[in-house]
C-alpha cells in the first residue's frame, strides 16, 4: 500500500512537469520516448546537429527530474534533498515515467 502510494504521488509528480514543459520540448521527447525515433532523424528532421538535439534531450530530462523531485517534496512537505535517495533509484526508470505522461 505504502509502495502504491509512493508511485502514484511520484507519478503525479512527473505527469505535472512533463505538462509544464513548453510543447517545443514536448513535441521532441515525444518523437525520441514515444515514437521511438532516433536522435539522428530527430536532429536531420529539424535541421539540428545531432549533439545538440542530444544536449536538448538531456537538459529536457533534467528539468522533468528536478520538477517532479521538488513537487513531490513539497506534497508531502519535505524538501527536496530529503528526497535526493529516493529519486536516484528512479533516475534510470525516468524515460518510462515521460513515455506514460506523454500518451
Amino acid at each position: 500500500v505504502v509502495d502504491d502510494l509512493f508511485q502514484q504521488r511520484v507519478g503525479d509528480a512527473l505527469r505535472d512537469a512533463v505538462r509544464s514543459l513548453p510543447e517545443a520540448d514536448r513535441a521532441l521527447l515525444r518523437e525520441r520516448i514515444v515514437d521511438d525515433v532516433d536522435v539522428e532523424q530527430i536532429a536531420r528532421a529539424h535541421g539540428l546537429h545531432r549533439v545538440t538535439v542530444s544536449k536538448r534531450f538531456t537538459a529536457i530530462r533534467r528539468r522533468i527530474f528536478e520538477l517532479t523531485r521538488a513537487t513531490f517534496a513539497d506534497r508531502i512537505g519535505a524538501r527536496p534533498s530529503e528526497c535526493d535517495s529516493l529519486f536516484r533509484a528512479l533516475r534510470d526508470r525516468i524515460d518510462t515515467g515521460i513515455k506514460a505522461a506523454l500518451s
